[in-house]
């Protein structure tokens, strides 16, 4: 995975093919995620939009690197780390992202990238900030002009043991790289997109997966290839299959789990 050969690709009905896929690339060394809806603002919001947050500490100078990506976000204002438990709102503790103008849209992909340190920090300091990162204390939440509250919302999780020196890798997925592959036979049209965020577990033997995508009809599967960049390449494990019964539309997280040895198949099948 750390040499770039993976990817994630999902099927439709209609481009069975693959209507959209993204490369898998080392996002650094992340100890933290979130993804991020509308369905989890208090109280809810209707938005569509989705988001993924990762976030990386380095406990040799305390400092914490961030990337946050969203899609199909309009009027974008703002984006901050809150403190506050799920269902519960708390106070801002890091802004991640502000506009003097608010983002045109729909907007899809990087929207904020940056390191915090102890400086940035409003009413804690780096220490409690972590531990509020590690027990579940804290949010990421991006506000707009519609929802000036915050429009989509994920609560901060642990990934991984930053002892383990392992990567949390993340995909954006869009229909470009299988028109790259399929231009010679037929192009795909379609404005769906997604994310994947992939992350090993705290023993290192399997990996956590989420799978997240807005504006995508009658799914058949989700699937982690190898190679292919960009010609088709092998399946290594299922994501997600519908083949029996295909749903959608799908705004939100298709799929998450777990990827065990039994998992796997194809190339890297042991």
């Amino acid at each position: 995975m750390a040499d770039g050969s993976l990817y994630v690709d999902i099927q439709t009905t209609g481009q069975t093919s693959g209507a959209v896929r993204g490369q898998l690339g080392a996002l650094g060394d992340t100890s933290f995620n979130a993804v991020l809806l509308g369905g989890n603002q208090s109280p809810p919001t209707t938005s569509t939009a989705v988001g993924a947050l990762g976030l990386s500490y380095h406990a040799a100078d305390a400092t914490l690197d961030y990337e946050l990506y969203v899609l199909n976000m309009t009027k974008i204002t703002a984006a901050h780390i809150h403190s506050g438990v799920a269902g519960a709102n708390g106070p801002v503790v890091a802004t991640l992202f502000t506009a003097a103008q608010p983002v045109t849209g729909p907007f899809n992909g990087m929207l904020a990238e940056g390191t915090l340190d102890a400086g940035d920090l409003t009413g804690q300091t780096m220490p409690h900030f972590v531990y509020l990162l590690l027990t579940g204390g804290a949010y990421g939440n991006v506000h707009s002009v519609d929802y000036p509250d915050g429009e989509i919302r994920g609560q901060i999780q642990v990934g991984n043991q930053t002892d383990l020196g392992a990567a949390t890798y993340i995909a954006s997925l869009d229909n470009t790289a299988e028109n790259d592959f399929m231009a010679m036979y037929m192009p795909i049209d379609t404005d769906a997109s997604g994310l994947a965020l992939l992350w090993p577990s705290k023993d290192g033997k399997t990996l956590n997966y989420v799978v997240i995508v807005t504006n995508i009809d009658r799914v058949l599967s989700a699937q982690l290839r190898i190679d292919g960049v960009p010609t088709a390449g092998e399946v290594v494990t299922m994501l997600f299959d519908s083949t029996a019964n295909a749903t959608g539309p799908v705004n939100g997280v298709l799929a998450s789990g777990v990827i065990n040895d039994a998992a796997v198949i194809g190339p890297l099948k042991n």
